[in-house]
């Protein structure tokens, strides 16, 4: 009977269990999909990581291979030299004359006293009032006058396009210049020579750091390093690493040749051609890394496509050709004086690395402009490297023959 009791009260022990269970709250529970989406998300992030990390170590040796290159060494030390040597000939033909020039007229406001010390220099006509001097230049019957400063206790020499050099030296104390009608255009001739200089520093930049990318890349195709590396990362983790190694170096180039540019123009008291050349000087820096990179994504995309280092150079000859017209064909246009074609290369990438700054060291641009082709040229470069990854991608481990770009582009085997 005891046994039967139990054996009845058994249900009822179950259905009270089954109550109270119902009763609790539920309990949120993960099931397999659950496992699968969270791992899912912590392998993105880990994979994220990595291939931060194995970039940086990829940059890395690139960057501690070109700063400790011959080439990159004297090449850098060969445009410094360059730099204090343009310096000192632009302060040297730029330095005002002095000596007496009794052909330049001058305009003297009665305000001034007496001792100013141009009478045996210059030839002086007396003016009643500041504004009757500024009358006499802006008529051509002074080439400049000399009235007192608005502030007090100084000079001002009030000219029409330019002050006479001679007469600025000769005051004994500083004048303030101001010009009626300023020449801010230049010459066609300073202005190609200009686009010159640019280019030419873009171009030696792009020959020693961005080629040495294509050279590596098939340096390390043809010693089968690269599998060695493919192994341990991806593709596109071994070429960011490469342009982002290369585009570090050439940065730092430029910002050295910049500031030794800029303080040399200081030291040398170039303070007018100073303020109109430091905006055109860092939109240059800025354009030139940005058409730096561009460059640099094609020249490993194209070394991949070959398998010996005998075969470089024939294909990045279509890079090294767009390098080579980004360098002449500025000069060439600005020489002409095309407007028209002035401004469009200097919205198109790669020459508006060159043309910008020159347009705006001209004062014919302004920094709205560069930061419109900086877009323009940032866009280009961002396609540029989706484009070479996928080429560099799937042509880097095929060996024989030169692959086709297009084969490779598409990814057909």
């Amino acid at each position: 009977m005891t046994s039967r009791g139990r054996t009845e009260a058994a249900p009822e022990k179950d259905a009270a269990s089954d109550r109270a269970e119902t009763s609790r709250p539920a309990r949120l529970r993960t099931g397999p999909g659950d496992d699968n989406a969270t791992g899912a998300a912590s392998g993105g992030r880990k994979r994220w990581k990595d291939g931060i990390v194995q970039t940086w170590l990829v940059a890395g040796r690139d960057i501690d291979q070109q700063l400790h290159s011959r080439s990159f060494l004297i090449t850098t030390l060969l445009l410094l030299l360059a730099t204090v040597a343009g310096v000192v000939i632009a302060a040297v033909l730029t330095r005002p004359a002095t000596g007496s020039d009794t052909t330049t007229v001058v305009a003297v406001a009665a305000e001034l006293p007496s001792g100013t010390g141009l009478a045996d220099d210059f030839t002086l006509i007396e003016a009643a009032s500041a504004n009757e001097a500024v009358a006499d230049v802006r008529d051509g019957e002074a080439d400049a006058a000399v009235i007192p400063d608005a502030a007090g206790g100084g000079l001002t020499i009030v000219a029409r396009t330019t002050a006479p050099s001679g007469l600025v030296n000769a005051l004994t104390t500083t004048p303030t210049v101001e010009l009626l009608e300023p020449d801010t255009t230049g010459t066609p001739m300073t202005a190609a020579f200009t686009a010159l200089g640019f280019g030419a520093v873009f171009m030696i930049v792009i020959q020693v750091c961005g080629a040495g990318v294509a050279q590596n890349t098939v340096i390390e195709k043809q010693t089968r390093i690269v599998e060695i590396l493919l192994a341990a990362m991806p593709a596109r983790v071994l070429i960011a690493g490469k342009i982002l190694g290369s585009a570090v170096v050439a940065l730092l180039q430029a910002l050295l040749l910049a500031l030794v540019l800029l303080g040399g123009m200081a030291i040398a008291g170039m303070t007018a051609s100073l303020a109109a050349w430091a905006p055109a000087i860092l939109w240059f820096v800025v354009l030139l890394i940005t058409g730096f990179v561009l460059i640099t994504s094609l020249y490993a995309a194209l070394a991949a496509l070959v398998s010996r280092v005998e075969e470089v150079s024939s294909a990045t000859t279509p890079v090294t050709m767009l390098v080579m017209v980004a360098y002449l064909a500025p000069y060439i246009v600005i020489l002409l004086g095309d407007e028209g074609a002035t401004t469009l290369l200097g919205y198109l990438p790669v020459f508006s690395t060159i043309v910008m700054p020159t347009l705006i060291s001209s004062g014919t641009a302004t920094s709205g402009e560069a930061a419109l082709a900086w877009l323009i040229c940032l866009v280009a470069t961002v396609g540029g490297i989706l484009v070479a990854a996928r080429v560099y991608r799937y042509s880097l481990l095929r060996t024989g023959k030169k692959v086709s770009f297009f084969r490779a582009l598409s990814g057909s085997e």
